[in-house]
């Protein structure tokens, strides 16, 4: 979802704000948001090797060469997020961060081992970003996208105070020619600061 009908230079130079560009890092409690490095394609092939994580995931399984060319890619011109955990420095997965096609709106989603899940790292995550997003990006409005079939993922929007603004029915088609549906969330920058 976003802005594949744009040219990717276009994506990157039009919509990408030099803020966005120049991200590096956020701290929380017990996290390190930061860009991602080359280096760290096998830790990200690790857990999105994994079909418990991508189970509702569209881009699915990655093998060793999608999780180098994600790192790569994202080290360049960051479209999601690198988390690490602070204590033991381990990188426990991503949340995708990037513009969405309307201005000053973002979408934001999270990616965890499957040793991670469950212990409220993608929520404080997330808060982060959203700060982020409404204080030096000046965002407008964040969304979020998930399947109903999967309560951890949405639960984790509505911990954040996002609003389920619809439920589109067989909207993603899928490599195996399966449809999914979609939650959609979202929250305004007034909302946020409330």
């Amino acid at each position: 979802m976003g802005m594949s009908h744009l040219p990717q230079g276009e994506r990157d130079s039009r919509i990408l704000s030099p803020m966005a560009l120049r991200f590096t890092r956020l701290e929380t409690d017990r996290l390190l948001l930061r860009r991602f490095k080359p280096e760290d394609w096998r830790a990200v092939h690790r857990y999105m090797s994994d079909r418990e994580v991508t189970e509702f995931l569209p881009e699915g399984l990655m093998s060793p060469a999608r999780a180098r060319a994600f790192t790569a890619k994202n080290a360049k011109t960051p479209q999601a997020i690198a988390v690490m955990e602070k204590a033991g420095g381990t990188l426990v997965g991503h949340m995708p961060f990037h513009p969405w096609f309307v201005p000053r709106t973002w979408e934001i989603g999270w990616a965890l081992a499957r040793e991670h899940q469950g212990r409220g790292l993608a929520t404080e995550a997330a808060a982060a970003l959203l700060a982020y997003a409404f204080g030096p990006l000046q965002c407008h409005r964040v969304i979020a996208t998930c399947q109903p079939e999967n309560p951890a993922s949405w639960r984790v929007a509505e911990k954040l105070r996002m609003r389920r603004e619809a439920h589109f029915k067989e909207a993603l088609l899928q490599p195996s020619g399966a449809w999914w549906d979609e939650y959609f969330y979202a929250i305004l920058a007034e909302e946020f600061a409330s």
